[in-house]
Formats: structure tokens, sequence, C-alpha cells
């Protein structure tokens, strides 16, 4: 036998022995897929619909939300809650909006800019927005 047919042939042994495993492990990953997709979901409890509206879909809309379970979960805000957010608003963390330190950590001098970047920040880019 010359070893181009030897070749050959372990070629297709090889072939077929992987073929064969391929299949069994694609069988055996759609059962473990089918069984995990069987997880059955829990039963929403009804409450009883409310008539809110005359207008029959906007009022089926209605019950159906009030039924959902999404809401539960969400916080319910106050006025204080909005005091808090707008002062946060008006005095943010960090008031510097100059960075003093570069990407790596190093500290810079914002005042140290070179012409290249000092160019690039005060060109007029309108005519380029233009284009898009």
């Amino acid at each position: 036998m010359k070893s181009k047919q030897l070749a050959q042939l372990i070629r297709k042994l090889v072939k077929e022995e992987v073929q064969k495993q391929v299949r069994s492990v694609l069988a055996e990953q759609s059962a473990k897929n089918a069984s995990f997709m069987e997880v059955q979901q829990p039963v929403p409890e009804v409450r009883e619909t409310k008539q809110y509206t005359t207008n029959s879909a906007l009022n089926d809309i209605l019950n159906e939300t009030v039924q959902s379970t999404d809401y539960d979960t969400l916080k319910t805000f106050n006025s204080s809650d909005a005091r808090a957010g707008f002062a946060a608003m008006q005095n943010p963390m960090n008031s510097n909006p100059i960075p003093d330190k570069d990407i790596s950590g190093a500290p810079m001098n914002p005042n140290n800019i070179t012409t290249d970047v000092m160019k690039a920040l005060t060109r007029d880019y309108s005519e380029l927005v233009k284009r898009f």
C-alpha cells in the first residue's frame, strides 16, 4: 500500500469517526436544551378587571398593565427624591470639567496643550457636519 493511499484511508476513517462523534454530541446537547426549555412559567394570579374608561381597547390595555407584575419592583419617587436629584445636578461630585490627569493616570497641566490639539479643538466642524 502506498503512502498516499494510506493517508487517504486514514483521512476517510477519521472523517467518519468525527461525523459520528459530532452527531452524538449534538444529540446530547439538543436533549439537554429541550429539557432546559421545558421550565414551567409561574402562573400569574388573575385580578378582576375594572372599568377605567369607556374605550374598550384602552380599558383592556390598562387592565393588562394592572395585572402585570413587572411594575411591582419599581421604586416610587417622592418630592425628596426629586430635590436630591436636582441638588446632585447643581453640585456634581467632580466640579472640575478640565482633567488634571491623562488616561494613564499621570498628572498633566491643561495649560500645556500643543498647537495641533488646540487647532483640533477650536476648528469649525460645521462643513463636516453638513456632509452627514
